[in-house]
């Protein structure tokens, strides 16, 4: 639909200018009239709901704004002076300018469109209807690494769970909390958790503030992603640093993700406990968004009503599955663990001699690894001396899965969202909705089988 705009505002302008030409006079007058019926078109359309208003059309819609004051402009100014009336001060070298100038500007307004195309949502199998809820917490505890000193360490979670009534007999369901990767987003894996919280289960999206692309917090701030976490990320990523600087690089980057981890469950596992039949205390979970914090609480309350906090799953995807991995080995009252693409970093316990030392105690829990292809293979090569490996070896119950023709980037939705950017950091040859929904089957099996007790858990050692 937005696309047809983008067309029509083109051809108007080719029209225009072709018309221009041949005539050998400038149609200003009918341009800016064209330009405010489609405005009011546009419009109507947004309101109505026929065209969403998301971001992909908000630089769109400001383009067409400044073309309608212009529009207006012209309206008023032929008005006055020639009852609109053509004047004829046409020359073709100005005519083509603008032109080029215009087009230049509308196609400007069609690059968000390229780069983030509408798409057809992956749609959850549960039963269950999903609905989401979210808050800031403020770790009272912790000064922020990135920010100013004495600003305190902020973690906003994102909730999905199934949409039942509060109080309602036996609906209490298993907590899985997911860590997004390096310069990820809370919302990376979205269709992940709605499937999940559509066959049941709680599920808490972390933000990490400033190794998130952009992190927004109920009081409406966003916080982008810091300049020095990136360069690291990328030197790492690129093998510019020595094994002792890796090995402290990985393991600052953990240290923060995973209090960020455990500050999120401890003040879930807060809520939980403190639920009775009437109250919960609110100042053990205190928000960042003081407007609003009373209807926050009373909607958290409903969401921590709703946990068996028995069952407890962390996963997450690339460093955010090594957040999870390390959570898996610290905590006792963790149940299961996914790692999704990531290495775990956790599992190096220093570097001696330029060569990495790896813990051999039993991974204590149980661990599900699902890798893409490349990231397999060469995992094999380096069987003895990887993390993932090893901590596999030495792991009570451990499994591991491979989706062939995947690479990074297919485990999340970010290749449904922006192909264009997924394609830049890296996808597989394998269909992208295809991987997404394998993906997304393999870690609901793995959950119900370790958190419910339900099925059992017939995970192949590779997918296609």
């Amino acid at each position: 639909m937005i696309g047809i705009f983008v067309v029509v505002a083109v051809l108007l302008e080719v029209a225009a200018m072709v018309l221009s030409i041949g005539t050998k006079k400038d149609y200003k007058l009918y341009r800016a009239i064209a330009y405010c019926v489609c405005m009011v078109i546009g419009t109507l359309l947004i309101f109505t709901g026929c065209v969403e208003w998301t971001f992909r059309v908000k630089v769109l819609y400001l383009i067409m704004s400044i073309q309608v004051v212009w529009a207006i402009y012209i309206l008023i100014k032929y008005k006055r002076k020639n009852n609109f009336e053509e004047i004829n001060n046409f020359r073709v070298s100005k005519t083509v300018m603008r032109f080029v100038h215009r087009t230049f500007i509308i196609l400007i307004a069609f690059i968000p469109l390229l780069i983030f195309p509408s798409y057809q949502p992956i749609e959850p199998t549960g039963s269950y209807e999903v609905v989401t809820a979210r808050c800031t917490v403020i770790d009272e505890s912790r000064e922020e690494t990135y920010a100013k000193a004495g600003a305190k360490r902020n973690v906003t979670m994102d909730f999905w769970y199934p949409d039942v009534e509060v109080g309602e007999e036996n609906q209490q369901f298993p907590l899985v909390v997911f860590s997004h990767g390096a310069f990820g987003i809370g919302n990376s894996n979205r269709s992940t958790y709605e499937e999940l919280a559509s066959h049941g289960y709680v599920v808490c999206s972390l933000e990490h503030p400033y190794h998130s692309f952009v992190s927004k917090q109920t009081n409406g701030k966003s916080v982008y992603v810091n300049f020095a976490f990136l360069k690291e990320a990328v030197n790492a990523s690129n093998g510019e640093y020595s094994e002792e600087e890796n090995y402290e690089i990985t393991q600052k980057w953990l240290k923060i993700r995973t209090e960020d981890m455990n500050f999120a469950l401890d003040t879930i596992l807060v809520g939980v406990n403190q639920i009775d039949a009437k109250t919960m205390k609110g100042e053990q979970n205190k928000e960042a968004n003081s407007s609003d914090s009373k209807s926050t609480m009373e909607q958290m309350q409903n969401v921590y009503s709703l946990i068996d906090k028995n069952k407890i799953g962390v996963f997450g995807h690339s460093l955010g599955g090594a957040t999870a991995a390390t959570i898996g080995r610290e905590r006792k009252d963790i149940d299961a663990v996914i790692v999704i693409d990531g290495t775990m970093f956790g599992e190096v316990i220093g570097v001696v001699e330029g060569k990495e030392q790896l813990n051999q105690t039993p991974y204590p829990v149980p661990i599900l690894n699902i890798y893409n292809e490349s990231h397999y293979t060469e995992a094999l090569t380096v069987k003895d001396t990887y993390a993932n490996m090893v901590a596999t070896d030495y792991a009570k119950d451990a499994r591991y899965t491979v989706i062939k023709d995947s690479e990074h980037m297919n485990f999340t939705d970010l290749p449904l969202f922006s192909p264009f950017l997924a394609k830049q950091l890296g996808t597989g040859k394998i269909d992208v909705r295809h991987c997404i929904k394998k993906m997304n089957e393999i870690v609901l099996t793995y959950f119900e089988y370790y958190l419910k007790g339900e099925g059992n858990c017939e995970i192949a050692s590779q997918y296609e």
